[in-house]
């Protein structure tokens, strides 16, 4: 049986008996049908994760007792900051979801030109939260006990006037500058992926006056979300 991971959003101390709430709770107990004396971990975003042992569990509530010792989890080799212009609905997670997975550190949902989705005030505090979820999960799921931040969305000329990185990289298909060539050493990378129908050629053109280097991923043009997977995946190898 697989190991267990969930995340929950408070201290953890080695030994302390702590309280499981919310969706991690219900999925503890509800979902996985988990009962007194069985055996899971809890991560908060520290780095460790913190065995624990159910010491109740009811509807109500659902406590575990912290194991005296903690294990360090490894981060990945190398962290990178994602900036995707907003997909839709589904698109977006699943980018969001793999950008995890392979290592991103940091997510920013950009604005842009050809940009679909427009959330207003009140959806776009739902969706951030609702990414967040995305965020956790796909920790749980991949063995990461650091947990990237998703920022709010935010349009994209902002972010790329501050975000800080010795490798500045934007995605636009017919670059004359190959990712997969590009000279990546071991210092930090950003790399900004563009939306359904790509950047504009004024956006493309003001991301290089802006500092970035255009790079392709192929002579192909990938989906957003493909685009940012197949990115992210040749980041890490390089």
């Amino acid at each position: 049986m697989r190991w267990i991971r969930v995340y929950a959003e408070q201290t953890l101390t080695p030994g302390a008996e702590v309280e499981i709430q919310g969706q991690a709770a219900r999925h503890l107990t509800q979902v996985l049908r988990l009962r007194v004396g069985d055996r899971f971990s809890v991560f908060n975003g520290d780095g460790y994760d913190y065995p624990a042992t159910i010491t109740l569990a009811s509807k109500q509530k659902t406590s575990a007792q912290l194991a005296t010792e903690r294990e360090a989890r490894p981060q990945p080799k190398r962290p990178f900051i994602l900036g995707q212009a907003l997909i839709k609905g589904e698109r977006m997670d699943w980018a969001i979801q793999k950008a995890v997975e392979l290592g991103a550190g940091a997510i920013a949902p950009l604005i842009s030109e050809r940009t679909e989705v427009r959330l207003k005030a009140e959806r776009l505090e739902k969706r951030l939260r609702h990414w967040q979820g995305v965020v956790h999960s796909a920790c749980e799921q991949c063995g990461r006990a650091d947990v990237p931040t998703v920022h709010a969305p935010q349009a994209w000329h902002d972010w790329m006037q501050q975000v800080q990185a010795a490798h500045r990289l934007v995605l636009v298909p017919g670059a004359e500058q190959a990712l997969a060539a590009y000279p990546l050493d071991q210092q930090s990378v950003a790399i900004a992926v563009g939306p359904e129908g790509g950047w504009s050629e004024q956006e493309a053109l003001s991301w290089q006056q802006g500092g970035f280097t255009a790079v392709r991923l192929d002579t192909l043009i990938l989906r957003a979300e493909t685009a940012s997977l197949a990115a992210a995946a040749l980041i890490q190898y390089r």
